[in-house]
């Protein structure tokens, strides 16, 4: 895969931000260039940028992308109106599709949070929290985030995605079919995720998407009527 300079995806994430009128500080800017990288790994199984994240004590971050702005400090990074326009432009016109509409995902998942509350997001998840294993709240370190633990995390996080949309088509038609299948849920540690139940967890999505697929669609049409 060709991968996107990780200078280039920063300036359209800073471009956006600018021209939507969104604060975008160094810390902020580091976690929205991070998820977007940990959400392609999850969809596309592969970087969107060529570069690596480490866990840091305010969370994930690229090393060169910070000393890029950390003259700044927590401030608000601008960038001429023009400059910018031309910038999201010339960028879009550059990518897939995919990349484009998972961008955009990102964004409207992460992007009106401020740095401090995306910080706090990312302490909570499992590859930070991993990789920071054995060190001090406010140690440094230069430990990687590894490409395979985000990978596997997110795949979770998107699976659980997933399910959430299954059941909520599935059972359209029964109230109580709707509250069997979440006690259900509730009974079987393998419908809680983790490292050690992925492959598991997986499988059952594939499978309810697959013996489901008739009784999806026909929800869908009575949706529609």
């Amino acid at each position: 895969m060709e991968y996107i300079e990780y200078n280039e995806l920063s300036d359209y994430i800073i471009s956006y931000c600018n021209i939507n009128n969104i604060e975008i500080s160094n810390k902020k800017l580091q976690k929205l260039m991070y998820y977007c990288q940990a959400w392609h790994l999850a969809l596309f199984g592969d970087k969107l940028i060529d570069s690596n994240f480490e866990a840091w004590v305010h969370g994930a971050v690229l090393r060169p992308l910070y000393y890029n702005y950390c003259n700044l400090g927590y401030n608000t990074i601008h960038v001429d109106s023009s400059k910018a326009f031309n910038i999201v432009q010339n960028f879009n016109s550059n990518i897939s599709t995919n990349v484009h509409d998972l961008l955009e995902k990102v964004f409207s998942k992460y992007i009106n949070y401020d740095a401090d509350e995306l910080e706090h997001i990312n302490h909570l998840e499992y590859p930070w929290i991993k990789t920071r294993q054995g060190l001090k709240p406010d140690e440094s370190s230069d430990k990687i985030i590894t490409k395979e633990l985000i990978e596997e995390y997110y795949s979770i996080r998107a699976l659980e995605e997933g399910m959430k949309k299954v059941k909520d088509n599935i059972f359209k038609f029964s109230h109580m079919g709707l509250k069997k299948a979440q006690d259900k849920l509730n009974n079987k540690s393998i419908f809680k995720p983790s490292t050690e139940n992925f492959e598991k967890y997986k499988t059952f999505i594939l499978d309810s998407v697959e013996c489901n697929s008739e009784l999806v669609k026909r929800a869908e049409y009575v949706r529609n009527l």
